[in-house]
């Protein structure tokens, strides 16, 4: 079974996970999706991969669950999905707060080896929640970091920086973006109102959710009853009824 070989404290709240899993390693990119558990009681719940080591057999992702000890086996599904975003050239705007930012930096990473022109908004609470921020500069053409308390970066919700952004630069060919359900709906918001394409990865949404909700209030054993994870990292945000999702999950997309 899987294992934990390292684990690294990227901030007090997160945490870098090293898995041994050769036969997911083998076919496994940055960027897509694996379901996690520790223990057939506990829930499933999504990890996007921020590294991939075929020759290893490893695989990387952050948690925002309590550490694990080196050698904990966890029970792995996947992987799924796979972004599209990274294949389009052009201007694009990556937009994340918290661990949603381990779900957009291989994308960025991959989108500016293609050629295009890219622009982070990455979010979080205070100073003491920051981190890659080395990775997002040397992958980034214009990085804007905002936390709630202004500590670092620009002050204020990430909605504000993305409204402004959309305001000054009217060339953004699309908007992809990452983290809590409250922040996907924000840049559903805001990008429907400038006209830009965008799209959102469910990646880090269930972080937040009961994960043992589903729509019917009953108890199941996977983050949503029946959803599809192979299409759940590109969708259009313009189409997604979050605030259904917020309800089946147990969470708020407004608060």
């Amino acid at each position: 079974m899987p294992r934990i070989v390292s684990e690294n404290r990227v901030t007090s709240r997160v945490t870098e996970l090293d898995i041994h899993a050769p036969e997911i390693a083998d076919g496994a990119e940055a960027g897509q999706i694996v379901l996690t558990r520790v223990g057939q009681d506990s829930p499933w719940l999504p990890k996007p991969l921020s590294g991939v080591d075929r020759e290893k057999g490893l695989i990387t992702f952050l948690s925002r669950d309590e550490s694990r000890p080196k050698d904990t086996e966890i029970e792995l599904s996947g992987p799924f999905g796979g972004s599209k975003i990274a294949d389009r050239a052009g201007k694009v705007l990556f937009v994340a707060e918290g661990i949603g930012i381990s779900a957009i930096a291989p994308l960025l990473q991959k989108s500016k080896e293609k050629g295009s022109y890219t622009m982070v908004i990455a979010g979080f609470s205070s100073k003491n929640d920051v981190y890659w921020m080395k990775r997002l500069n040397e992958s980034s053409d214009e990085l804007y970091v905002v936390t709630e308390d202004g500590s670092y970066g620009i002050k204020g919700p990430v909605r504000n920086t993305l409204r402004a952004v959309c305001e000054q630069i009217t060339d953004i060919e699309r908007v992809h973006a990452a983290g809590s359900l409250k922040l996907l709906k924000a840049t559903a918001d805001v990008t429907r109102n400038f006209s830009i394409p965008a799209t959102v990865s469910l990646a880090t949404v269930f972080e937040d959710a009961d994960p043992f909700k589903n729509g019917d209030g009953g108890h199941v054993r996977a983050p949503v009853e029946g959803f599809d994870w192979e299409k759940s990292t590109d969708l259009d945000a313009h189409e997604v009824d979050f605030d259904a999702l917020g309800r089946k999950l147990g969470i708020s997309a407004t608060k």
